[in-house]
């Protein structure tokens, strides 16, 4: 079943941006200066969690890794928010962007956008590989 749905993506300059844009949805009232001293707790990508870390650590993780992204969809405007280093790979992209298309098509649980995620990233490889012996 297809569903057009309107999303627009916010390209984000830096690792420390994207996730200060996360935190600010999630703490409205407080100061970037503020938030960079919170801890938290949840799922930053694939399964992988950093307990009661420092947003600073979690900034440095993200930027690290060399991607992220969020979908906010609290609104009937939805956003997907994205960053990404330019030496990163096209097939952690496609993961990131399925994953996060997941969200903005109403699939809410981390482990279902992950599924979608890893399937457009296996479906790419698969690809590259047909084609790379059809030239070969």
């Amino acid at each position: 079943m297809k569903r057009k749905v309107e999303i627009e993506f916010i390209k984000h300059r830096t690792s420390k941006h994207i996730f200060l844009s996360f935190m600010r949805g999630r703490h409205p009232k407080l100061s970037d200066k503020k938030i960079l001293k919170l801890k938290t707790d949840f799922e930053i990508f694939l399964n992988k969690k950093i307990k009661n870390a420092q947003v600073t650590d979690v900034i440095k993780t993200i930027d690290k890794q060399g991607y992220w992204g969020f979908c906010d969809h609290a609104t009937k405007h939805i956003k997907i928010h994205y960053w990404f280093k330019s030496n990163v790979k096209k097939s952690d992209l496609i993961n990131l962007f399925s994953h996060e298309l997941g969200h903005a098509l109403g699939y809410s649980g981390e482990k279902k956008a992950c599924e979608f995620g890893f399937i457009a990233e296996q479906a790419y490889t698969t690809l590259n590989s047909i084609f790379k012996k059809k030239r070969g």
